[in-house]
């Protein structure tokens, strides 16, 4: 069991790593939760259609630090995502962060 990360303890230029593979259930439940159910999602033969030629996950079901933001206790977390070897999406997220006061 993962002990919680509390602002308190955040540091500039820390880092971690999580991975995840996406099952094929998360795809339909993220859909269900998101109400994003483009067919490129959900449905192979239209997927196959696509630029994709495959059917991929939602761009926010990949996405998950560089900056800290004391007054709101939040960070704002580099996050890279990527399939293989290749990155599919970077960017940042700005994340609120349980703390202990």
């Amino acid at each position: 069991m993962r002990t919680a990360t509390f602002f308190e303890d955040l540091r500039v230029g820390q880092s971690a790593s999580l991975g995840k593979t996406i099952s094929e259930a998360d795809i339909p439940m993220y859909a269900a939760v998101s109400l994003d159910t483009n067919p490129i999602h959900l449905d192979a033969e239209a997927a196959r259609q696509s630029v994709f030629g495959e059917r991929i996950a939602h761009g926010m079901l990949s996405a998950g630090l560089t900056a800290l933001h004391p007054e709101k206790k939040r960070a704002t977390l580099k996050t890279t995502c990527s399939v293989g070897d290749g990155v599919v999406i970077e960017g940042e997220a700005y994340a609120q962060v349980p703390s202990r006061g």
